[in-house]
């Protein structure tokens, strides 16, 4: 219920028309991503995974508090196609992730009304006993923990 009223706030003062992104790569030095304030927590937009029926808000930075309420960005920018995006296993959140197939979508809504596009290219599940090693050479990654200590995490590519 939290995620779905931040997503309400959020899609109400963002953009009604949003563009399609560029394909490039900035610098990392290009870092920066608007951010909107909802309940004293920042924002960096939205993430809607068609096949799972999910959209949900994406927090700026990754807290235990803020994980119980959306997915986080854990690292990078989507501004870099190097973010990482954790979210909690539950159904309405990252819970179904494992499922996903082979280039199904997902799309990432900035809070500026820039709308990145990607296609799901590799899903993994395992045991992390580093949790920097999923930090890779990916457009888009997500992840979330499962119930018996695994990592499911999947791995996207920018398309346009």
């Amino acid at each position: 219920q939290s995620s779905d009223e931040v997503l309400a706030h959020l899609h109400e003062h963002m953009p009604s028309t949003s563009v399609e992104a560029p394909k490039t790569t900035l610098p990392s030095d290009s870092n920066s991503m608007p951010a909107l304030d909802v309940g004293g927590n920042a924002y960096i937009g939205s993430l809607a995974i068609p096949s799972l029926d999910l959209d949900l808000p994406i927090a700026a930075t990754c807290t235990d508090e803020l994980l119980r309420i959306s997915p986080c960005r854990f690292e990078g920018s989507y501004v870099t196609n190097d973010i990482v995006i954790c979210g909690e296993g539950y159904a309405r959140h990252f819970g179904s992730i494992g499922s996903l197939g082979i280039r199904d979508e997902v799309r990432l809504q900035t809070v500026d009304g820039v709308l990145y596009r990607y296609v799901v290219s590799n899903v993994e599940t395992d045991r992390m006993e580093d949790i920097t090693a999923i930090m890779d050479d990916w457009d888009l990654t997500l992840f979330t923990f499962n119930a018996d200590g695994s990592c499911c995490v999947v791995r996207c590519v920018r398309v346009t």
